[in-house]
């Protein structure tokens, strides 16, 4: 589906590209910016749209923390600590929360590490190959206690998580698809040139005088 809509978008806008022409800021924004395009006409459509996205999102998301809050309280607290099953109810309640808070807080420092499938392949990526590893590990190979896994598996999640945001952070050749504006309407090519004039302007304005 994503791939589908990839080239529908790209086919839609690559004679008219709305990044090039400063209607848009990032590749991020394409989808929206294709929904409100094409099913602005339509009332109400454009909302629903919004609303499955968010639905979509929301229910996969749910499932993992609540998934990741189960695990953390099997493998790590159960044995741990001597409480009754009301107040592990409210302690996996909790954890969940807790990876709630994590999850948005990933997300403000991923805004800001290019596109959102970058980031996210990066990190999906970094945490995939240690936990392959670890399986790995324990299927094959007897002699590996507990804590020798989990030193290993932990290095290995560090040395990834480097190698995954050193490719994010540090600048790379920008590789994407040929698109030009050759075929935009008048309208929207007089928008793009306003906005270029103001925008140099701007700039030679705070060039004379900084303050």
């Amino acid at each position: 589906m994503s791939i589908f809509s990839g080239l529908v978008i790209y086919g839609k806008y690559r004679n008219c590209d709305p990044v090039t022409l400063g209607i848009i800021e990032r590749h991020d924004q394409l989808m929206p910016y294709y929904v409100l395009d094409t099913m602005s006409h339509v009332p109400g459509l454009t909302g629903f749209f919004v609303a499955c996205i968010f639905s979509g999102s929301l229910s996969t998301l749910s499932s993992g923390f609540n998934a990741l809050a189960a695990v953390t309280w099997e493998d790590y607290f159960k044995n741990n600590i001597n409480i009754s099953e009301k107040m592990s109810v409210h302690v996996v309640k909790l954890l969940a929360m807790f990876y709630g808070l994590l999850a948005i807080g990933f997300s403000f420092v991923m805004g800001r590490l290019g596109t959102v499938m970058q980031a996210s392949m990066a990190i999906s990526g970094s945490l995939s190959g240690p936990l392959f590893g670890l399986f790995f590990l324990g299927m094959f190979f007897r002699c590996v206690n507990a804590k020798g896994a989990m030193i290993g598996a932990t290095f290995g999640q560090f040395v990834a998580l480097f190698i995954s945001f050193g490719s994010i952070i540090i600048p790379r050749p920008n590789v994407s698809m040929l698109t030009t504006i050759n075929n935009c309407s008048t309208s929207i090519t007089e928008q793009y040139i306003q906005n270029k004039t103001l925008h140099e302007n701007k700039f030679i304005t705070y060039y004379d005088n900084p303050e």
